[in-house]
């Protein structure tokens, strides 16, 4: 195909990119598995609204990365803003990276800018800029919401400098304002210890309000794909399959195993679309997950097998075998064991028992080498499916690499 076929034709796969990409720029519809946390934040922040300044409001949004911190802060904001509009109050939600703003005057200057006020490179203080905006917020009655993401990472680069951050941010009242409260804050962090090395100056006003962010369960992370692909339709009808959204929910989901970071679930799903487009195909299949998924959270190494048993190699060595040569997205434990039974003869050992490769099965799944749950509807009787999130072909080549070195391999 021509180069400029390929810039002209519609894509087979991926519909609307931004929605598939985690990035802070892409708002959702709607959001969920965070209603709770929306009401909270609904609670406390409502007040600016029907007080029209008479609170102060801090809150803390707290959990691991990929737990919706950031998007349920910018959805809000986003929300809050609509509500402003219908109260009659001027207000406006600023949310500023950390990481890239890491002083209180790149802070400053960020929310200055986000007012429409110019500010110049040089020449300017924090606490210029800062009198400036107050000055601003006065002049036009008008509230902001400031929401400072990744906070942690001011509080890690420098102790002492974050503190005068905080302090300065947090106590503006105190020093520009007599009555009514026009700025309020959402400071978003992965872990809460990180506030506590600041005194209780700072700690006072800031540990009332915390939110929580739980990892995502695997039913949660079915969820969010499945919003991004049915309602925002993000990719192309009927390209994406719910067994492949179950089978990257099953993987990233907390309960079974894994990190519950929605993030990494979102990459996974973009990723496998892009593998599919590459090779022409107008479907994700099961191999497209499992190459994408190795690309974001996994490194498969010979670290990854050390521990295990020669059988529970052996059973490993099966699983992947099958995998490789068939385009199936689950097999049956029996299936497993009259793979397990050809590889023990391929190595002269004695297979083991049902019940040992019983075993062998929950150790692997503990390792998070394979994926194993029991069966459902349209499988008749209850049997145990598995699944590689692998690719098999690495796995294999890890394997045989690995039995070699413990001169049990030899290559026929």
């Amino acid at each position: 195909m021509a180069l400029n076929d390929i810039f002209f034709e519609e894509r087979k796969i991926i519909r609307r990119e931004e929605a598939l990409v985690p990035s802070s720029k892409f708002i959702p519809q709607r959001l969920p598995c965070r209603e709770d946390q929306l009401r909270k934040l609904g609670i406390l922040f409502r007040d600016i609204l029907t007080t029209a300044g008479a609170v102060y409001v801090r809150c803390v949004l707290v959990g691991p990365v990929g737990t919706g911190k950031t998007i349920v802060s910018q959805y809000f904001g986003r929300e809050i803003e609509k509500a402003a509009i219908k109260y009659g109050i001027n207000l406006k939600y600023i949310h500023i990276n950390c990481p890239n703003s890491p002083s209180l005057f790149k802070i400053m200057k960020k929310i200055a800018e986000s007012l429409g006020l110019s500010v110049p490179k040089r020449g300017l203080s924090a606490q210029e800029i800062m009198h400036h905006v107050w000055e601003t917020l006065l002049e036009q009655n008008r509230f902001i919401i400031v929401a400072l993401d990744d906070a942690d990472h001011l509080i890690k680069k420098n102790k002492a400098e974050s503190r005068e951050i905080f302090y300065n941010l947090l106590r503006i009242s105190d020093e520009y304002f007599d009555t009514k409260q026009y700025v309020h804050y959402i400071i978003i962090v992965k872990e809460i210890s990180t506030l506590y090395s600041f005194d209780e100056s700072i700690t006072s006003m800031l540990l009332h309000n915390i939110i929580r962010f739980p990892p995502y369960s695997s039913k949660e992370i079915w969820e969010i794909l499945a919003e991004r692909v049915y309602e925002e339709k993000a990719v192309a009808e009927n390209s994406v399959s719910e067994e492949i959204i179950s089978f990257i929910s099953d993987y990233i989901g907390y309960d079974k195993g894994g990190t519950g970071n929605a993030r990494h679930a979102l990459e996974i799903l973009y990723l496998a679309c892009k593998n599919a487009e590459m090779r022409g195909a107008t479907r994700v299949d099961i191999h497209d997950v499992r190459r994408a998924a190795s690309r974001v959270c996994l490194t498969l190494s010979v670290d990854d097998i050390r521990g295990l048993t020669l059988h529970e190699l052996l059973l490993l060595l099966a699983i992947a075998r099958i995998f490789r040569y068939s385009d199936i997205e689950f097999v049956k434990i029996g299936d497993v064991e009259k793979m397990y039974h050809l590889v023990c003869e391929e190595f002269n050992e004695k297979p083991r028992g049902h019940t040992q490769v019983w075993e062998y099965v929950k150790r692997l799944k503990n390792m998070r080498l394979i994926n194993a749950h029991l069966s459902g509807a349209g499988i008749r009787g209850k049997t145990t499916l598995i699944s590689l999130v692998y690719p098999p072909e690495d796995l294999e080549n890890i394997i045989i690499e690995y039995l070699r070195n413990m001169q049990l391999y030899e290559d026929l």
